[in-house]
């Protein structure tokens, strides 16, 4: 789905899309739509070929600098689509809008031109859904003025990032070709990944879940600093940059982004490594899942223990929920129970409408039943344990109905709970 195509998902009568906005990312938004946390007070300067100010949901949030320095002939439907995909993440929030098209393309000294400003403006957040692939600086090193544009570019995005403010960029859409400034140390490179999930039977009886990651459904450049799942037939990564954007907007401290983005890199190893693990792992293969799992977990800006009550932490809801719930199911299997609970807890506490911290949930509570020996445990202890194990996996399969790994795990519990009737 190109730009134009893209925008024309969005209604303009009612300023939403109606594109299949699903996902923990989306969940969380929600959740923090849900509690008033909505980019209010938040600048974002998005510097792009050229906006349709006609749509009244982008004219109404076009309060802040407006450059329009494009040619009204120029097409405005990649602007357009960025800016309006910003809002749809951070809706209150004031943009800024730099227009750098030129002859149908964006033009390197206007952008150059947009990050000296944006570097003085009173912007939170600078979008750049553009940007040089690295080959083309390979290709033009014997060229004087090309190497010098390359890095130019690069200069200026790091003089923004210098002046306090975040900056977020395209990671590319070729493999092999990551773009630069996205590739620069201050700047946050973003794109999109996709998941495949497979429900796989078990020897002992029942089933459970495996997902894996893995590359959007077209060519994208690697080394993304933040990635999220690619919505179906949304293409480029020019588009997974406004929805990172408006997130760092709805972040209290928009600079704990870094601490988010190295936790999230870490994740992601820890994950491709978890989801790999052979039916007998070696000692290697689980530590350095453990390993992975615990450096993204050093790496949050707060760590939280499932003990917390009321609104969850946005920051920790839209970058790191997942972390919680994938490292609290490895901790799980480990049967380090204690561990586990706090992280999955934690994780319930942050995206509550995920049926997976619930379910895992499930699964720890039944286990801890059945690890409890006659001597250490009563039979009234057994059954508390097991009743709020089916309250997890009645909660799972509200949440996505009619999943049978999760039908399957809630009729053993009651099972097992009937057994108990009888002692």
């Amino acid at each position: 789905m190109q730009a134009c195509e893209l925008v024309d998902h969005f209604d303009r009568k009612t300023g939403c899309w109606d594109l299949p906005l699903q996902g923990d990312f989306w969940e969380a938004i929600a959740e923090a739509h849900r509690h008033g946390v909505r980019g209010q007070g938040r600048r974002i300067a998005i510097i792009d070929g050229a906006f349709d100010l006609q749509v009244p949901t982008l004219e109404a949030a076009a309060t802040g600098a407006l450059h329009q320095w494009a040619d009204p002939s120029e097409n405005r439907c990649h602007g357009t689509a960025v800016a309006l995909l910003v809002l749809a993440v951070a809706p209150e929030a004031s943009l800024d809008l730099y227009e750098v098209a030129e002859d149908g393309a964006p033009s390197l000294p206007k952008i150059l031109r947009a990050l000296k400003l944006a570097a003085k403006s009173d912007a939170q957040v600078v979008n750049l859904s553009l940007g040089n692939p690295q080959r083309q600086r390979q290709k033009s090193a014997h060229s004087r003025r090309g190497s010098r544009d390359h890095c130019d570019l690069c200069r200026a995005a790091n003089a923004v990032a210098a002046s306090g403010k975040i900056v977020v960029a395209a990671v590319g859409n070729a493999k092999g070709e990551p773009f630069c400034p996205a590739q620069c140390n201050s700047v946050v490179g973003a794109g999109f990944n996709t998941v495949r999930t497979e429900v796989e039977q078990i020897s002992e009886g029942g089933s459970h879940e495996v997902a894996e990651a893995l590359g959007p459904t077209y060519e994208q450049a690697l080394g993304a600093k933040y990635e999220l799942l690619q919505p179906e037939g949304v293409l480029g990564s020019s588009f997974a940059t406004p929805l990172v954007a408006g997130a760092v907007g709805l972040l209290e401290d928009v600079a704990e982004v870094f601490d988010f983005v190295r936790a999230a890199m870490f994740c992601g190893l820890a994950e491709i490594c978890h989801a790999q693990l052979p039916s007998a792992p070696s000692i290697e293969d689980v530590q350095t899942v453990r390993l992975s799992y615990s450096d993204a977990l050093a790496h949050l800006p707060h760590l939280h223990d499932g003990t917390a009550k009321g609104p969850g932490c946005v920051g920790c809801s839209i970058f790191a929920s997942g972390l919680y719930i994938n490292a609290g199911l490895f901790a799980l299997e480990e049967q380090k129970y204690d561990e586990a609970e706090k992280l999955l807890r934690a994780g319930q506490w942050l995206l509550p409408f995920s049926p997976h911290a619930a379910a895992n949930l499930g699964v720890l509570l039944r286990e801890k039943a059945l690890a409890l020996t006659d001597s250490q445990a009563t039979v009234a202890q057994r059954r508390n344990l097991l009743e709020s194990s089916s309250d997890q996996f009645r909660q799972a399969l509200k949440l996505r109905p009619n999943f049978p790994t999760y039908g399957d795990a809630l009729h053993e519990v009651v099972r097992l709970l009937e057994e108990l009737k009888d002692r």
